[in-house]
């Protein structure tokens, strides 16, 4: 009989969501799929290698579930996706959302690096990236008032950057498909700001003892080297790992591997900076989408507008 997830990180990319992932997975009532990023559903999204297309390999991403009370799995880019919300409601009605989302120009900048070094995007200045999403978007969608979202399928660009922080119409999504006591939004400023505190009320949302405190080291892979096969190992190689060695052993490892011996070949490129002027355009154009996101979730994000 399948195991079926009732925990879904829905994303946003670079909001926190892999630490998140990490300490749910400590929790003793919790599992979480061995691979993360398996991103079955949402199907309007342009599938790439990496992503899961199978049912039996999917149900496979949980086979060493042990009866945990909360099963669970972490696809980024579940939260942009127009189809995925239904198709993971059909799938697992019960299911709980846990969304993380972070001032959308950090997360665009993060986002960029991200896709460059997965070769996903091939342009490194982060304006022109921007420019080209625009294009992109015109030569997939053309009038996005004349599609039909229920039928487009394996057409959502990642590289379309402004799509990734519509957050306001892609949080609604989720309330609307799996009501709001269901879907569990964090903000990544109390992330880092306080993240026991972030962890307990996540803990709560999930139904499980909120007394548990994990390990909250984490590996910041923030500096990445420019060779997919070593910034995100072949799936075999993982699987293999995975049976080796421990998750903490397997830590270490990408510590060693990216911090010490291939520190001399880490191209650091393109960097997370951005001009004045671009972050001011940005500001500018953000600002309304800022504001329909606090009074939707009942926050002040008027320092996302600040800088």
């Amino acid at each position: 009989m399948a195991v079926i997830p009732n925990l879904f990180i829905v994303g946003a990319p670079k909001c926190g969501t892999t630490s998140m992932d990490n300490y749910l997975n400590q929790h003793p009532d919790i599992y979480m799929s061995e691979e993360k990023e398996l991103h079955y559903f949402g199907s309007d999204i342009k599938r790439y290698p990496e992503f899961v297309c199978s049912t039996e390999r999917y149900e496979a991403a949980f086979s060493n579930w042990r009866n945990e009370k909360r099963i669970g799995e972490s696809s980024t880019l579940y939260l942009m996706s127009r189809l995925a919300a239904k198709e993971i409601k059909a799938y697992s009605p019960d299911a709980r959302i846990i969304i993380i989302l972070r001032d959308p120009i950090d997360m665009l900048l993060s986002y960029h690096v991200h896709l460059y070094y997965s070769h996903i995007q091939n342009i490194s200045d982060f304006r022109e990236a921007l420019a080209e999403g625009e294009k992109r978007r015109f030569m997939q969608n053309g009038n996005e008032a004349d599609i039909d979202p229920d039928k487009i399928t394996n057409t959502m660009d990642l590289r379309v950057y402004r799509d990734a922080v519509k957050y306001t119409v892609q949080v609604e999504r989720y309330f609307n498909v799996f009501g709001r006591e269901n879907v569990h939004v964090i903000l990544f400023d109390d992330f880092k700001k306080d993240i026991a505190a972030v962890y307990r009320d996540t803990l709560k949302f999930l139904g499980v003892d909120d007394r548990f405190e994990p390990d909250f080291r984490f590996l910041n892979s923030s500096r990445m080297v420019g060779t997919k096969g070593i910034w995100r190992p072949p799936l075999i190689a993982r699987a293999l790992a995975r049976k080796v060695f421990s998750q903490q052993q397997r830590e270490w490892l990408v510590e060693l591997i990216f911090h010490k011996l291939l520190g001399k070949v880490d191209s650091k490129k393109p960097k997370e900076l951005i001009d004045n002027k671009l972050r001011a355009e940005l500001r500018a154009e953000f600002a309304p989408e800022i504001e329909r996101l606090g009074i939707l979730l009942n926050r002040d994000l008027s320092h996302w507008n600040a800088g």
